[in-house]
């Protein structure tokens, strides 16, 4: 018997088609209420509504969570909702009017060729449905129902269902210090143990974490690391205190901000550790090309997430907006602001000020962080919004073409708030870790401030723009981050080992907590030769038969231009 919630039953979420992916209410495939036969129809009506990305769905899914508009006997499209659809018989056979098949693969041999970008883990498939009949029970019906008459019913708040789907946004803000940390841990145990070039004093050659520039590209990649942890538990309990506010009395009031705040931060952080794991891949020099080291797969396994749950640039102009809403609503009602956008509503005084900085540690003062990035962040949205209003002034602009013609700016205001929360909620963890873990404070504030510095210096030009930070105190910040780094050098190791990776997760042999990198790296390509010479079936193939494989798909492949 057909049993949805059965553990072992292989499902896949089929949402994205290959026409369309962020914007929803352009999906094409169809779900049409027959109510002869209390059953929808499912049906792929163009190329473009086939189903396209959906992991699990190629070889390993019985089952999908199908996305269709929903059609109902009046004939009213009532947007988007799920089916489960079962795509497979129990002989693993494609059902009726069901195809199913494989993305990640061309018609070649797979030694030549990949289609994906090496997330071949992951099943990637594309669905077509044709006509296909399921019972009306089989809508996933929490938040909307249909009745046996063809009735349509929702929730009491049809923002239930949003509020579901913006926890991948949040696992992604919450999981992206985990993959940063796994980089970062292998790059530091790796230069701790290579040597290279003299050592002036004649004794021996440089730890490569010894080098300064070594040590500024780690070092604020470790920053970085531990402070997205903080921003992912932040985010975490944001999330799930919207959550509970909904579900036990139709509370929406959080609703907005939580999804402005998990589009930014997934769109920032993903960006931010995709380019930070491809730093500490170069940091390891060409032991860092290898798979042995564990740093391209962590790349590649990554490099989807600035495009999946919402393309990056899409999530920031989806966040900039609503900055600017709340930006407008500081000053009637700043009680409804959450706590990390709470600043708004000191925005006069903010535009009024000037960074107070006068000796090189006055920039250790959390307070003067945060305020210094938090004015750059309201004269962004000030300008913005006044330079919206003159576009809207003119008649033949629409509200679409105004959001086109600043789009630069909606995102950058977007990224510039999201890099403020990320100091935020670091900032907000200290005064619990020094009461709670005094030790261990001295270590992690030194960690908060060289994220916070080099986030400074490396948007400088935001600061001085407009006065608010002035040559001398800007001429500070490069030598104090550089001091940072130095302090930050002596824990390089037990920040790493703070987080408790295994070998077995880290998969590196680079990143070996005994420091054995020369012994795994030789250990393991032989591994790889014995694997290489049985060929997965006993046979041994000649370099020669590749290439004439190579040739053969070339002659098949070559075509004419057509001029």
């Amino acid at each position: 018997l057909f049993d949805p919630l059965k553990p072992a039953l292989p499902r896949s979420y089929a949402q994205t088609e290959l026409g369309h992916g962020s914007n929803l209410r352009k999906l094409e495939t169809t779900a049409t209420f027959i109510q002869e036969t209390d059953e929808f129809e499912l049906h792929s009506p163009t190329l473009t509504s086939l189903k396209w990305w959906p992991g699990a769905l190629a070889r390993s899914s019985n089952y999908a969570a199908v996305f269709a508009h929903l059609i109902l006997p009046d004939g009213k499209d009532y947007g988007m909702h799920a089916f489960l659809t079962q795509i497979r018989d129990g002989n693993h056979d494609p059902m009726p009017g069901i195809e199913v098949g494989d993305i990640g693969a061309l018609a070649v041999p797979s030694i030549l060729f990949f289609f994906l970008l090496q997330f071949n883990s992951i099943d990637n498939g594309y669905l077509r449905l044709t006509r296909v009949r399921i019972p009306r029970s089989q809508m996933m019906q929490r938040f909307a129902k249909v009745s046996r008459d063809g009735v349509y019913s929702k929730s009491i708040n049809d923002k239930l269902t949003y509020a579901t789907m913006v926890s991948v946004r949040a696992d992604i803000v919450t999981n992206s210090s985990n993959i940063l940390g796994k980089a970062v841990t292998i790059a530091v145990r790796y230069s701790a143990v290579r040597s290279q070039g003299n050592n002036p004093s004649g004794e021996g050659e440089y730890q490569i974490l010894d080098y300064t520039k070594q040590q500024h590209t780690l070092m604020t990649s470790l920053g970085l690391t531990y402070a997205l942890h903080y921003t992912g538990k932040y985010m975490r309990e944001m999330f799930e205190a919207n959550l509970r506010n909904i579900m036990n009395g139709g509370d929406t009031s959080m609703m907005e901000d939580v999804h402005a705040v998990s589009s930014g931060l997934k769109a920032v952080c993903s960006q931010m550790v995709l380019e930070s794991i491809e730093l500490a891949r170069q940091a390891c020099g060409g032991h860092g090309y290898s798979h042995l080291s564990g740093l391209p797969w962590l790349y590649e396994m990554y490099a989807q997430y600035p495009t999946v749950e919402g393309e990056n640039t899409i999530l920031h102009l989806q966040t900039g907006p609503i900055l600017l809403r709340q930006l407008a609503r500081a000053c009637t009602n700043p009680s409804s602001l959450a706590p990390h956008i709470a600043y708004l509503a000191d925005a006069p005084a903010l535009l009024s000020s000037h960074c107070p900085v006068q000796h090189e540690d006055d920039w250790l003062d959390p307070m003067v962080q945060l305020r210094t990035l938090q004015h750059r962040d309201v004269r962004q949205m000030n300008v913005l919004a006044d330079d919206m209003e003159a576009t809207r002034r003119v008649a033949s602009h629409k509200q679409l073409d105004i959001k086109n013609q600043h789009m630069l700016e909606i995102i950058q205001i977007s990224k510039s708030h999201c890099q403020t929360t990320i100091v935020y909620t670091f900032h907000h963890a200290l005064p619990t870790i020094q009461r709670d873990h005094p030790q261990l404070y001295p270590a992690l504030k030194r960690l908060s401030d060289l994220h916070t510095l080099h986030t400074i210096q490396t948007n400088l030009a935001d600061f001085l723009i407009d006065g608010y930070v002035d040559a001398q105190q800007a001429a500070m910040l490069p030598k104090l981050v550089k001091r940072l780094v130095k302090e930050a050098r002596q824990d390089a190791v037990g920040y790493v080992d703070a987080f408790g990776f295994s070998d077995n997760s880290l998969g590196s042999a680079l990143g070996r907590y005994d420091g054995n990198v020369y012994e795994a790296l030789y250990k393991w390509t032989k591994l790889g030769e014995e694997i290489v010479k049985d060929g997965g079936g006993g046979v041994k193939r000649d370099y020669r038969e590749v290439l004439q494989e190579i040739r053969e798909v070339g002659k098949r492949e070559t075509r004419k231009a057509k001029l």
